[in-house]
Parts: structure tokens; sequence; C-alpha cells
């Protein structure tokens, strides 16, 4: 490895004999995404910090890697704003609570948490709150609650992706969704609410019709939106469309109706 940033980059150099890499922390048991490597240069972009336990590089597929010490590491690069913003001016309580939890974020770090804005915000269960927030295209929600994984954020990222696969979301002229889980149970969980973000200021209201069900209204805040009941819990992402969210202007007008279903 020859560097690694304060936002969790790692990179460095690969015999020709190394086609593919994995780069962890030692016991961590969360997956991470797969290492570019090309031209015997490897790198993992904003992967996570690495500390005094130093890291794991696993290559070729193999399901066993080679600790390295952090001694035997280079010093963390010196972060350079290239791109500087102005600061949050009179940021409400809300946008500071919002920030705090994007700066004490784990793996990988968050970009600029200040510029982030809140959004809407619910209590899910008796138990469990959900806050999301948005940066551009990027969408974070933090539950808070009794599990205790359920500190840190998640962030989902509506940019187009590359590859075959990637995470379930609907993109639409006006709005975007995407499913969170939450009420685990056991490691796991079938409850989910809609999540998304609002593109347009026209937009007013989004409704998710589901086919002989009852309509279920969003919370609209910052840009973003939440719908959540228990019976979401089978809302199909495959097959015949029964499902459709539908954004309103203020005069009631249908600006959208976008299928709730996985777009390949």
């Amino acid at each position: 490895m020859t560097f690694h940033t304060e936002f969790g980059t790692i990179a460095g150099v690969a015999a020709p004999e190394v086609g593919s890499m994995v780069v962890e922390r030692p016991a961590d048991r969360r997956p991470l995404g797969w290492t570019l490597v090309a031209d015997g240069v490897f790198v993992a972009p904003n992967a996570f910090l690495v500390d005094a336990t130093g890291l794991v590089l696993r290559t070729n597929g193999s399901p066993k890697g080679e600790i390295v010490p952090v001694a035997a590491l280079p010093a963390r690069a010196t972060a350079v704003v290239d791109r500087p913003v102005p600061a949050v001016e009179d940021p409400t309580l809300a946008t500071e609570e919002l920030t705090a939890v994007l700066a004490a974020a784990d793996a990988p770090p968050i970009v600029d948490p200040e510029q982030w804005r809140p959004g809407a915000h619910a209590d899910l269960t008796p138990h469990e709150r959900v806050r999301l927030g948005r940066s551009g295209k990027l969408l974070v929600w933090h539950t808070t609650g009794d599990r205790p994984s359920a500190e840190d954020p998640f962030v989902f990222d509506f940019t187009p992706q590359q590859g075959p696969v990637r995470d379930f979301a609907v993109v639409g002229r006006n709005i975007a969704a995407t499913r969170m889980y939450y009420d685990f149970a056991d490691g796991a969980s079938g409850t989910i609410a809609v999540v998304g973000l609002v593109e347009d200021a026209h937009i007013a209201s989004v409704v998710l019709r589901r086919d002989g069900m009852p309509d279920l209204a969003a919370r609209i805040t910052g840009g973003t939106f939440l719908i959540a009941g228990p019976d979401l819990t089978d809302l199909p992402e495959r097959g015949p469309v029964t499902a459709v969210l539908v954004a309103r202007d203020h005069s009631g007008n249908v600006r959208e109706e976008l299928p709730y279903q996985r777009q390949d």
C-alpha cells in the first residue's frame, strides 16, 4: 500500500499475478466493496480509515488474508480541499444534529457532513426512529433505537451506477426512491419503509398507490420523503406492477407516476 486518506481511500501497487483484491479491517464482519485492480495498481475508494489495528489484504479470492500492521504502512495523506464550499449560515438544531451524526460515521467517512440537509423523520416503532438527510443525489438514513448497530448512518447513491448489479432503486424525473429495512429481529428484517428524494420544488405530495390496498402518503421534508407502514413488508420489487409512486404539485396535478419496480 502506498497511500491512504482521511476519507478512507486506500491504494497501492500489486504484482502481475494479482487479479482481484479485498482490503479489510481486522475482525470487521461487515462486507466491503471489492478493490479495483488494473495494470499493477489497486484502489479502494472511500473504504475505511486505517487505524492502530492495521488492515487485511486478501488477493485472488483467498478466504484468508494477510494482516499488515499499522507500523508497516505510510502515514495518512494530508487532505487538500480542491473545491471549497461556503459554510452553512445559522444552522438549525436539526442540521447540527445531522452533522454530528455524519461526522461520527464509521467506514466509510462521509465527506463535508456540514453540507448535508436534514430531511424527513418519523417514529418507525415504539423503540425505533429514523431521520433522513441529503446531499445532491445522496440520501442518508440514520436510525436510533434499542439495537446496538442502529447508530450507524447508511448512505444511498442515486447517481447512475455501472455494473450488472446495484441496490434496489427507482429513479424518475421528479422523484427517486429505494427501500430501507427496520424492526430487526435476530439479525434480520422483512419490514421496509420507502425512502427517497424529491427533485422538483413544485412537488407537494408523494403517495404510494397500491392495488386493493389503501394509499399511503409520504412525509416530505428537505427534499426527502418517507413512507412507512406495517403492511409494506411484502411490497414486491419484480413482476406485475402492483404499486406506483404518485407525485403531485400544489394544485393537485399529477407530475409523475413512478412504478415501484426494480429497474434492471
